[in-house]
């Protein structure tokens, strides 16, 4: 049976998952199937873990040799094959590859005949931990004391037994990485063979040596001819000081990479145990912004989670038909800065529309949802904009195991030649709707109204930018409208929505260009169409007034610290 954690309608890689994994049910006997994200981003989109039952005719090195096509065709994927006793005996051992990647938040697949032994309930955690350092510590010490030796044979000038020492205390640490990055590890005295054997599942260790690189092959090739030279008595290579020395260099840093990934490994495995995956920073059950983070963890993977803004409003519901206590009624707007795994469309709107539900509009929020791409994005208003809130903000969920981090190289700033640029180019589409607009045919109350829109739209956009250096994902006017709100009342002062009427009339305003393909062209009252007239042109007007002071102002600040 499919197990649906993962593939989901909505899951990014539904599609290539039930393709692959059809395709590996037509070459193996599996027992389970998981589908789990890397240790690093940017490798690929996941690992994709197959366990052979022990009733398989196959042995499962085997079944890895003959299903390399079906790896070749999925490079986003990287795959692990392993026998179900194995996994048991590599748990038992401390091995984190599997309760990382095997648990059941991660289970793709599993048949009939399978069972949860692999499940980390059946583990008992601090041994599991014990275990896991204890191999660590051994095999991280058996590099460490083989490679002491290096400097006594620099001062003999025996650069082939330094050299062999060196691939020696090299090759223990790509196994120590290989058991909990991969799962297994391979006994091969070839370290090009145990680079790329690893270089699937680490960035850093896989290019410990650049294989693009000459100098780099050529300094990987010394070593294993010192190893075969050494152990098989085959000819001695050439090699001096400058060789040592090179590889030296790589030694310290890759042993500092395998422990810190080493320790990312244990939080994650800590994740598992604990059910902290994704981790929510711990409040109290009343707390609102508890609430909102378990609904927005709940819908979409999500890293990071920063509120930057709330304000709070009441008002009284009274009715001579339906007797109800007249005590206000409040409600908390909060300001949600949300980075996630990837980006769906949609998922601003309809979170948006659950917090409002589920909490019967006691608690609303404007969500700013971005992926981590954004992140990596280069230095500019938006990158000022996350800084300053990851800086000031109230953290209020963080993935432990996949955190959100803002790739710079110095402090953003705000770059007013770019935002002057873009509030240009928002006048010019303004002022071009403006021109054609007509205001003295009735008949085409609706057109005019849709132009009404793009306006309030595009000013709306442009203020927002300037203000915040922030530029939005999502366009609809209640959002951008409370998006506005939270640096100035303009919005909610010549926009308000607060009776029925101005409710009636904001939907109104709030249609969009797809309003014109139904009907006729003369559907809104001509008095309604004057006041969201009316409304819209002061908007325009006072808007204009706020960017120019607020212009001053920022460029008078820049002045006097320039100055």
């Amino acid at each position: 049976m499919y197990h649906n954690t993962l593939i989901q309608k909505n899951h990014p890689e539904q599609e290539s998952l039930e393709k692959v994994i059809e395709l590996v049910l037509g070459f193996v006997e599996a027992d389970s199937i998981y589908f789990s994200s890397q240790v690093e981003d940017g490798l690929n989109d996941g690992i994709l873990i197959v366990i052979i039952g022990e009733n398989s005719p196959h042995y499962w090195d085997d079944v890895y040799e003959y299903s390399w096509k079906i790896f070749h065709n999925y490079p986003q994927f990287s795959f692990r094959i392993f026998d179900s006793s194995w996994v048991k005996e590599e748990i038992e051992n401390g091995n984190l590859f599997y309760v990382m990647h095997c648990n059941s938040d991660t289970l793709v697949y599993s048949s009939t005949e399978s069972c949860d032994t692999l499940y980390p309930e059946s583990i008992k955690l601090k041994r599991f931990l014990k275990n896991a350092r204890s191999r660590y510590r051994i095999e991280d010490e058996c590099a460490f004391t083989i490679s002491l030796n290096v400097k006594y044979y620099k001062k003999g000038k025996n650069y082939l037994q330094a050299a062999y020492t060196l691939h020696q205390s090299i090759r223990c640490l790509f196994i120590s990485a290989s058991w909990f990055l991969t799962g297994e590890w391979l006994v091969l005295k070839s370290l090009a063979k145990q680079q790329e054997h690893i270089s699937k599942f680490s960035q850093t260790l896989g290019r410990l040596f650049n294989m693009e690189d000459e100098k780099e092959c050529l300094l990987m090739e010394q070593l294993d001819n010192a190893c075969a030279a050494v152990q098989g008595n085959q000819r001695i290579p050439e090699i001096d000081l400058a060789i040592i020395e090179a590889v030296e260099a790589k030694l310290d840093p890759m042993r500092k990479e395998v422990l810190r990934l080493f320790e990312i490994c244990i939080s994650r495995c800590e994740n598992v145990f604990f059910q902290k995956s994704p981790a929510v920073i711990e409040l109290e059950d009343s707390n609102p912004q508890q609430l909102l983070a378990k609904i927005i963890t709940g819908f979409i993977e999500t890293r990071a989670i920063y509120c930057f803004g709330q304000r709070t409003s009441s008002y009284v519901q009274n009715s001579v038909v339906v007797q109800k206590d007249n005590s206000p009624i409040e409600n908390t707007h909060f300001y949600l800065l949300v980075f996630v795994e990837k980006y769906l469309d949609n998922a601003t709107a309809d979170i948006i529309d659950i917090v409002k539900t589920k909490t019967n509009g006691r608690y609303t929020a404007t969500i700013l949802m971005h992926s981590k791409k954004s992140l990596q994005a280069k230095s500019g208003d938006q990158q000022y904009f996350f800084f300053q809130i990851m800086q000031q903000g109230q953290l209020i969920f963080k993935n432990v195991a996949k955190p959100a981090i803002l790739h710079c190289d110095k402090i953003p700033s705000r770059n007013i030649k770019s935002t002057t640029n873009y509030l240009q180019q928002r006048n010019l589409i303004v002022n071009t709707l403006m021109e054609h607009e007509n205001f003295e045919n009735k008949g085409a109350t609706k057109v005019n109204t849709v132009f009404k829109h793009l306006i309030v739209e595009q000013i709306s956009l442009g203020l927002i930018r300037l203000f915040l250096g922030y530029t939005p994902q999502h366009y609809s006017l209640g959002f951008l409208f409370d998006l506005c709100e939270h640096f100035t009342f303009l919005t909610a002062e010549i926009f308000p929505r607060k009776t029925e009427k101005d409710k009636a009339l904001f939907r109104t305003l709030a249609n969009g260009t797809s309003f014109l393909r139904y009907g006729a062209a003369d559907t809104i009252d001509f008095s309604n169409y004057e006041i969201l007239r009316n409304r819209c042109d002061e908007f325009a007007q006072r808007a204009s007034e706020l960017t120019k002071n607020e212009l001053e102002r920022i460029q008078n600040k820049n002045n006097t610290l320039n100055n």
